[in-house]
């Protein structure tokens, strides 16, 4: 999920033209920058179907989807429908000359090959075996280049499949995704972009640990950590030392330089559940709250500080407050929480690092928070405003006429602009 960092007012112009656009029934296209994917599918996110001779198991926080052959000739095709891509778009071939597969596998002597058509007829339908992986058991991005190969062609291919290992009959790879650009020189630039940026200051429970833990438990699975709220006032520190960053193994924040922070979870809670972050440079001073989506499923959000006047000079003291009291039962899976000089960094890293998610589909804006505080509950917009129940809630200046395809998300105060909305 790609997110964007736009002033208050801008969100709402934004979110206004995106309405006007789709109530006119005009069409929203999505163009790659130079140096972009043009093309992109991450399997765990945006699917697979015709599953043959292979099986296929989502990691838990949906960065990647491990396929596991069981006979020769295994083969999947990306999205939800085989032979057509109605949503990840067809694969322009004339434009995008470049292919790149970020993989991990341990299958020895294993390659693989991508097949394109103009559609599910099959008449002309091209092999192009150019995944040779390595077989190290590490995570590499591999590049290929198209640009000489013949029937790497169409501007519209609707028929792509993925052969991820054809010559083996037996063997797993796990694939984050596959992605298109115009030239290998894009490619490159992009995927050294993703490597440069890295968080200023990041805290990975589950590696980094988490110390004087209080109204909670925590239990540690694979990369992320479960924190489940057991009564009030729930919390724990980062690291290894309560109230020390700069001796938890972690290091104290440059909060004058970092102004934006990434957060990776899962929240499962009763309704209007949130939960705070507090801080100072040597004891609590100040507190953030942050605004969870509540439907188990994992999200990466973005929190602008650049406005929060207490979030300056060094940060020593840091806690971690998972759930406010307002809820009874409630459950957080953190992956990590991290910290970026710039929007343009953080963007770049989540889309591209560790942090990897999906591009947000035409016309959709997800879960951008700003500094703002206000406490929401879980609720939907319909043709009538807003339903649902929030102590601090907004409703659309005036009612909507929407489709039975097309929803909207989201909080809106009229003092402060728009906070955490979803256009979809």
């Amino acid at each position: 999920m790609k997110e964007i960092k736009i002033s208050k007012l801008v969100a709402l112009a934004v979110s206004l033209m995106l309405f006007l656009n789709l109530f006119a029934g005009l069409s929203l296209t999505s163009f790659a920058a130079s140096g972009e994917p043009g093309w992109i599918w991450y399997p765990a996110k945006d699917g697979y179907t015709g599953l043959n001779n292979m099986t296929a198991s989502d990691a838990s926080d949906s960065s990647y989807t491990t396929f596991t052959v069981s006979a020769a000739d295994a083969y999947v095709y990306p999205g939800v429908n085989a032979g057509a891509l109605p949503v990840l778009g067809g694969v322009d071939a004339d434009s995008n000359k470049a292919l790149v597969i970020r993989y991990r596998t341990s299958a020895v002597g294993a390659v693989g090959s991508v097949l394109l058509d103009t559609d599910a007829t099959l008449t002309s339908v091209a092999e192009f075996a150019c995944l040779n992986y390595s077989t190290d058991g590490e995570w590499h991005e591999l590049v290929c280049d198209m640009s000489s190969s013949s029937g790497w062609d169409g501007a519209d291919n609707q028929f792509f499949r993925v052969d991820a290992l054809n010559n083996l009959s037996s063997g797993s790879i796990d694939i984050e995704y596959i992605a298109l650009f115009a030239t290998t020189d894009d490619a490159n630039t992009w995927l050294d972009v993703q490597s440069e940026i890295t968080p200023n200051w990041s805290w990975y429970p589950a590696a980094d640990g988490y110390c004087a833990t209080s109204s909670m438990t925590g239990v540690d699975v694979g990369d992320y950590t479960t924190f489940t709220r057991t009564g009030a006032d729930a919390y724990t520190y980062p690291g290894t030392a309560a109230g020390d960053l700069a001796n938890s193994g972690l290091g104290s924040i440059d909060a004058g330089t970092n102004k934006y922070m990434v957060i990776k979870y899962s929240v499962t809670a009763d309704t209007g559940a949130y939960g705070c972050l507090l801080y100072g440079a040597a004891g609590h001073s100040a507190t953030q709250n942050i605004y969870y989506t509540n439907d188990s499923d994992w999200h990466t959000d973005v929190i602008d500080l650049s406005d929060v006047a207490a979030w300056e000079g060094t940060i020593n003291w840091f806690r971690f407050d998972a759930f406010d009291d307002n809820v009874a039962t409630a459950a957080i899976s953190l992956e990590y929480i991290a910290l970026f000089a710039t929007a343009e960094d953080a963007d770049t890293w989540i889309n591209g690092g560790t942090g990897s998610e999906e591009d947000p589909a035409p016309g959709e804006l997800t879960a951008y928070h700003t500094s703002v505080d206000s406490v929401r509950a879980d609720g939907a917009w319909s043709a009538t405003g807003h339903t649902g129940s929030a102590s601090s809630c907004y409703d659309l200046p005036s009612a909507v006429t929407v489709t039975t395809d097309f929803g909207f998300d989201g909080w809106m105060s009229p003092a402060n602009g728009i906070e955490n909305i979803s256009i979809h």
